[in-house]
């Protein structure tokens, strides 16, 4: 099965772009996105505190995958649109209800596979991760279900393994920088991250900085 969406655009191994943009979009529309992943965080702090509680791991595991994997996915979904230049209101992020199913699927298969990359030889790991940090726009947007998108956030993410790879360290560090600021620098260095993460999404899957909603499909092409 082939996936078609939009040609992919050539973009420069730079990891500053999609920062310096994440910065612009932070600075428009700080307070709802600031608020709306304040509000992730403590959906990600119930999974671990239920780490000590009497179902453990398993609750854990449970919950951080039915619901707090993906209202993470929905997250991303609305710092796409704040990138974009749209309206990215909270509840918005609620669009990965249509593809719910979906969207718990492909964090299990990201995190099991990440997992036992990590556990074999950390390298494949790693690269596992880098080259899915795509999926959650696919399956949110898109509509692609989990395999599709996996497969599909590997195509798009040809070649720009290292800006990812780079991204993705520049936002650890900035979330370990903010956490030295008694924690409360972590919010806005996780939000940067993700506004970043969805500005470079939008560079490689655009034809061009002019985005045309009407212009994008409801849901991709599939054909044999």
């Amino acid at each position: 099965m082939t996936i078609c969406l939009t040609s992919c655009q050539a973009l420069p191994e730079s990891t500053l772009r999609p920062f310096a943009k994440a910065r612009g979009v932070l600075g428009r529309c700080a307070l709802g996105l600031l608020a709306t992943q304040l509000v992730l965080l403590c959906a990600w702090g119930v999974s671990a505190a239920l780490l000590t509680g009497p179902w453990g791991v398993l609750g854990a595991a449970a919950f951080a995958a039915f619901v707090a994997a993906p209202l993470q996915d929905g997250f991303a979904y609305v710092c796409l649109r704040a990138v974009r230049g749209l309206p990215a209101p909270a509840h918005l992020g609620l669009r990965v209800l249509d593809n719910y199913r979906e969207s718990v699927a492909a964090n299990v298969l990201v995190f099991l596979l990440t997992l036992l990359g990590l556990s074999l030889f950390l390298l494949p790991g790693v690269l596992f991760y880098c080259r899915t940090r795509f999926v959650p726009y696919l399956v949110v947007e898109e509509g692609l279900d989990a395999v599709d998108a996996i497969q599909e956030s590997f195509r798009l993410t040809r070649g720009h393994g290292l800006a990812i790879l780079g991204m993705t360290a520049g936002g650890a560090a900035a979330c370990a920088a903010g956490l030295l600021c008694l924690g409360v620098g972590v919010v806005p260095a996780l939000t940067l991250w993700e506004l970043a993460r969805a500005s470079l999404y939008q560079r490689v899957v655009l034809p061009s900085e002019a985005w045309d909603p009407a212009s994008r499909l409801a849901r991709p092409m599939l054909s044999a």
